[in-house]
């Protein structure tokens, strides 16, 4: 705990506390730097579903229920959690498929073999005309893709799991080793070259400081916790 052992974590950091019976850690272990990246999850549907909106999207499958279906990258994945919270919140049917990463499930809807897909703004927008993006998970807009709503902007303000991406140290690590760590970190990600680069690849730079860090954190584990408890997210 000295400052120059690091670890970039992301959301599956919080997500195995709740879906591992034995993780071997705890959020305590770790001393938060700054939460690097957001990445917005969003759910796209194939253009030939014939929808253009996320409520359209919401009033077909409640029209049609259990024929429709949505992949993730995997289960217990960020899109797994995403497209549950939309079922949930929405009261729809519509039946999950877990790929095993984002680009088979991207393929299948592109195929048509399934009609929506829980996964990366980046992924949801590489395909305009076959693949058509309805909402992000994410506090606010993408900035490259100002067009997209939030979720909360759709209507459905508890679909609130984002992906994410973080810098950690050791819980041990002197509060002014963080602090130094934390200032420089963030100052970079902010340079006009850098942060051009983190938006092109599909995240949005955001350099958070610890003490915004540790609440997410936590508002996003009793979240997991209570999507997992539910029984709407399992990984076997």
């Amino acid at each position: 705990p000295d400052g120059y052992t690091l670890m970039v974590g992301y959301s599956a950091l919080v997500s195995n506390l709740v879906l591992q019976q034995n993780p071997g850690y705890a959020l305590a272990d770790f001393a938060p730097v700054s939460m690097l990246t957001i990445s917005p999850i969003a759910l796209a549907v194939r253009d030939s579903l014939g929808v253009n909106t996320l409520q359209e999207f919401v009033a077909l499958a409640k029209s049609q229920p259990g024929k429709l279906s949505y992949g993730s990258y995997g289960p217990g994945s960020g899109g797994h959690f995403v497209g549950e919270q939309l079922k949930q919140a929405a009261g729809i049917h519509v039946t999950h498929l877990p790929y095993r990463g984002e680009t088979p499930a991207i393929q299948d809807l592109l195929a048509g073999q399934i009609d929506a897909a829980t996964i990366t703004v980046g992924g949801a927008t590489r395909y305009p005309g076959k693949i058509k993006p309805l909402a992000i998970c994410s506090p606010s807009r993408f900035p490259l893709y100002p067009d997209i709503p939030t979720f909360a902007e759709a209507g459905f303000a508890a679909v609130n799991m984002p992906g994410w991406g973080g810098l950690f140290a050791p819980a041990a690590t002197p509060k002014p080793v963080i602090e130094k760590l934390a200032h420089e970190v963030n100052r970079i990600i902010k340079l006009p070259d850098v942060a051009k680069k983190i938006l092109e690849l599909g995240f949005e730079p955001v350099g958070w400081p610890a003490e915004k860090v540790t609440p997410f954190l936590n508002e996003q584990l009793k979240l997991t916790a209570s999507m997992v408890s539910s029984g709407r997210v399992k990984i076997n």
